[in-house]
């Protein structure tokens, strides 16, 4: 479990170096909207393994499911970086949709490990 814990530290700390090193602190709100939504799904897959499942295929699914939408979020988070509108409102909807659908569905196996 530790080596799980550097290996995302490691990631995330990439990934702020980087994006601090090619856009600087000086960013419009759709920039730090995107930053934002890229920090915290991040580290989804990695506060989802915290949790206690009972049947240990839930806990994997779980996972994945959350580490499916780190890849997606990383994917739409580097578009919209690339694009940067100018708006923030576009980039936090298309964001927080894809932050709900993933959260419903690891509540969903939440749900039915409880059962």
């Amino acid at each position: 479990m530790r080596i799980l814990i550097i290996i995302g530290l490691i990631i995330i700390a990439c990934f702020n170096v980087v994006f601090y090193l090619i856009n600087g602190t000086d960013c419009s709100a759709s920039t730090w909207t995107t930053y934002a939504f890229v920090n915290l799904a991040l580290l989804t897959p990695f506060l989802i393994s915290f949790i206690k499942f009972k049947k240990s295929d839930m806990s994997a699914s779980a996972i994945l499911i959350s580490s499916i939408y780190c890849v997606v979020e990383l994917i739409a988070g580097i578009i919209l970086l690339v694009v940067n509108p100018e708006s923030w409102i576009w980039p936090f909807v298309l964001q927080f949709v894809l932050l709900c659908i993933a959260a419903v569905l690891v509540l969903s196996y939440l749900a039915i490990d409880k059962k």
